[in-house]
């Protein structure tokens, strides 16, 4: 490691030094990560991909290295490589927020001088510097074509709209006076991630001259949003005519609600009327804002959803997909002229039940990750089980926010007999390189609800198809709430509430390729038409079974290095194996030119040992060797006829720069679980303690009907007069003797197999007295450390360990010389 504090002044150097002591107790006592090899195919290490081009940090500007120069506010910390739990620590403690991500491995941060200091503590910190100007403005600002009217008239004025946005936390003081000073005109302002996003009319020379602004972190040009405009119910469920197996089992939407942001349905068609207010009592919309006038693209969107027209509860030719599911609307209009709503909407209909939200519309002006795309991912990674679904452009290549990460990205086939062709989707990928659009559903030729009184009408267009399979996530939805998981029948019993990411990767496990596009996957099809009845399974499916995961952030999550592994049987090569999944990731900063905050991989092991990566396919399907995806929030493993006996599925954590990252797996074929042992969630751990107190060891494992062994050093335990528990999940020993030390496990068996847990290392100390265990608790350990520095930073004369010139540095390394010296 470089000496940072070798060339600075005499104060700091000796705040740095004392700094550098603690990091070092840290790294010995194992709690400060050691450097993180970032994955050869990953971008470099030392660029800042933004909006504004790449920026590469170099020694120079470091302010790692030197002071000059170094103002308190804002300024980009950047690691060695992805982020570990311990690392997170460690810069927590140091003050950092960890909130704000740019690529590569780099943080925007509110720094001071004694927050730099105790970041010039940190071996794994590669380069600070402050986050410049030149970062502050969209390189698109009143220079793209404009559509409407109003953007027209604004540009030919020599004005534009722009959305200005604040750092997270700053207030609106400081941008108020600057903008009345521009003679601005403030047209909004939402609080949306924590951050402002302010609406306003100015000449482009005022908008560059914000960004001088300290509270200012960057200037967008603001969207410009527009409209993406009886086979589909069979089509989608079973690709069959008049076959409708979803129907059929029940799943029909019923205690379902989607959000349809659109044009504003006409609540008196008779799919949607009721003699009530929409509000919580109407049969269709229990959510209803910012009514304008009827709009023929909302009323024929909300009837491809959930249009229900007499007999209700019953179907009737042109009834939506999902047709006994309810909505909550909000005007589409409203957010595109105030920008920061959309996640506030998205909000709303969430609180109202929505859980899927449906979109046709979007920003055709550009393809960069926007402000809407920033909001979208802020209320899927706020909200885990939501599925937000947008009509991808109906021009020729991707736009925005359907580059969002966590965004469902939906393109249209043509209807039947020619479903295997594309009719609108504009073809990606991503300006950062992701695979998008995902899905397809039928948009050509659509028939849904007019803007009649019971009529309806037929209209083409990307904006037909995402409520096709918005509708389809909903009945997915169903499925896993009433419990058909996995019997393939309702019961109650095995109800449970699905994330968003298993909605969407079993919408995608679902999918089948469109033979009338050249290359599968690929960025004009995405993973292919929905096939709903090939995402789920009912008792008829007989070589076809589901088989998942479902894991939440907080209950299972990943960590960088971290892997959850899994097993199931394959029972023959009648079905093909697909293996789907999918995670949904952390809002990116407004101004990176690559959102990708958080990657984990996917691996599908054959019982043969072969490897197969997520998203290497060779014509069609998975082949072996490639390379791991780094960029997309969606993998997939496709193998054809796959091979009897047990397959892996692993999920690794491979770079997690916020976490810890939930994620879902869905697998198809002619499978079932893997006859495996019983895993262990939590180990015993070791135990120091003195002679004759009492000591008591745990397991926690999942399964049903499990048995239990506890060994001592190998051999079984078995009950007496000090001992019990050694068949159960939790041993007891009191009072311990100097004789039970020794290395304790315990087997844990089920009808399959017995899995022995970590040895737990029980060391039994004679009482003797030991000064540096002050943490009250038997026996030395870490937390002894950790309890003299708190008295030692309060200055307590607890901390004057050797006795002289009061509290000092050399009180540390007097404590830890008694403390390694042990007791």
């Amino acid at each position: 490691m470089r000496n940072r504090c070798a060339s600075l002044s005499a104060p700091t150097a000796g705040r740095c030094v004392q700094l550098g002591v603690i990091a070092a107790l840290l790294s010995v006592c194992g709690l400060a990560a050691a450097s993180v090899d970032v994955p050869a195919h990953a971008p470099g290490k030392s660029l800042l991909q933004l909006r504004t081009g790449d920026f590469e940090t170099t020694p120079d500007k470091n302010f790692l290295l030197t002071n000059t120069g170094f103002a308190a506010g804002w300024h980009v910390v950047q690691l060695d490589g992805p982020m570990t739990a311990a690392r997170h620590e460690a810069l927590t403690l140091a003050g950092l927020r960890l909130t704000s991500y740019l690529p590569a491995n780099a943080w925007i941060e509110p720094l001071d001088a004694d927050r730099l200091d105790a970041l010039r503590a940190l071996p794994f910190v590669e380069w600070i510097g402050a986050y410049s100007v030149e970062w502050k403005i969209d390189p698109e600002l009143a220079a793209r074509p404009y559509k409407t009217v109003y953007r027209q008239d604004l540009h030919d004025r020599g004005m534009c709209k722009v959305v200005v946005v604040l750092f997270e936390g700053e207030k609106t003081g400081e941008i108020a006076a600057a903008l009345a000073a521009a003679k601005a005109d403030v047209l909004d302002s939402n609080f949306v991630g924590g951050q402002w996003l302010i609406d306003a009319e100015m000449t482009p020379a005022a908008a560059r001259d914000l960004a001088s602004l300290a509270s200012v972190q960057f200037i967008e040009d603001a969207p410009e949003g527009s409209f993406r405009n009886d086979s589909t119910r069979w089509i989608i469920q079973s690709n069959v005519s008049g076959q409708l197996p979803l129907w059929n089992a029940g799943l029909t939407g019923l205690g379902q609600v989607a959000g349809v942001i659109d044009g504003t349905p006409r609540i008196t068609h008779c799919m949607f009327s009721d003699t009530v207010a929409p509000g919580p009592t109407h049969r269709k919309f229990i959510g209803w804002r910012n009514a304008g006038s009827n709009d023929t693209h909302g009323t024929h969107v909300s009837g491809t959803i959930a249009g229900d027209q007499t007999p209700f509860n019953a179907y009737t030719t042109h009834d939506g997909i999902a047709y006994r599911a309810k909505m909550s609307f909000s005007n589409a209009s409203t957010i595109w002229s105030s920008t920061g709503t959309l996640e506030p909407r998205l909000n709303d209909a969430f609180n109202d039940g929505a859980r899927v939200h449906s979109n046709s519309w979007g920003d055709d002006g550009t393809t960069a990750y926007t402000t809407w795309c920033r909001q979208i991912d802020v209320h899927t990674w706020n909200n885990q089980d939501s599925v937000v679904a947008f009509a991808v452009s109906n021009q020729s290549t991707l736009k925005t926010p359907e580059n969002s990460i966590n965004v469902l990205a939906v393109g249209a086939t043509s209807d039947t007999p020619n479903q295997a062709n594309r009719c609108y989707g504009g073809v990606g990928p991503t300006a950062d390189g992701r695979r998008k659009p995902e899905i397809y559903a039928p948009g050509c030729d659509t028939v849904s609800a007019s803007n009649s009184a019971c009529g309806t009408t037929s209209l083409s267009g990307t904006s037909m198809a995402c409520p096709a399979v918005s509708a389809g996530g909903l009945l997915v939805r169903q499925y896993y709430t009433e419990g058909f998981h996995p019997s393939g029948a309702a019961n109650a019993a095995d109800a449970f509430t699905p994330t968003g990411a298993l909605i969407r990767a079993t919408l995608l496990n679902g999918t089948v390729d469109m033979t009338g596009v050249t290359g599968y996957p690929s960025n004009a099809e995405g993973w292919g038409r929905l096939l709903l009845d090939n995402a789920l399974y009912f008792p008829a499916d007989t070589t076809r079974k589901l088989w998942l995961r479902d894991v939440r952030h907080a209950s299972g999550g990943l960590t960088t290095g971290q892997v959850a592994e899994y097993q199931f049987q394959c029972n023959g090569w009648q079905s093909p194996l697909k293996v789907t999944m999918v995670f949904t990731a952390p809002p990116a900063a407004v101004n990176a030119s690559n959102p990708v905050i958080n990657n984990l991989d996917l691996e599908v092991v054959a019982p043969s040992g072969t490897t197969y990566l997520g998203n290497v396919f060779t014509s069609g399907q998975s082949s072996a060797g490639g390379t791991a995806d780094l960029r997309n929030s969606v993998e997939q493993v496709l193998i054809n006829t796959p091979t009897s006996g047990t397959w892996t599925v692993r999920v690794r954590g491979t770079a997690v720069n916020q976490g810890p990252q939930g994620f879902a797996i869905v697998a198809s074929g002619n499978i079932g679980d893997a006859c495996t042992g019983a895993p262990i969630i939590s180990h015993p751990q070791d135990m120091t303690v003195d002679e004759g107190q009492s000591v008591t060891l745990s397991v926690v494992a999942s399964g049903v009907g499990l048995q239990y062994q506890w060994r001592r050093n190998g051999m079984s335990l078995s009950n007496n007069s000090r001992t019990s528990g050694v068949q159960s999940s939790t041993l007891f020993i009191d009072p311990v003797l100097a004789g039970d030390a020794g290395n304790y496990d315990v087997l844990v068996i089920n009808a399959c197999t017995s899995v022995p847990s970590n040895i737990a290392v029980l060391t039994v100390n004679i009482p003797n007295p030991c000064p540096p265990d002050i943490d009250g608790t038997p026996g030395l350990s870490v937390s002894d450390i950790f309890t003299f520095l708190s008295l030692w930073f309060a200055n307590d004369p607890q901390a004057d360990w050797d006795g002289a010139n009061g509290v000092d540095v050399s009180d540390i390394f007097a404590y830890l010389s008694d403390w390694f010296a042990g007791c």
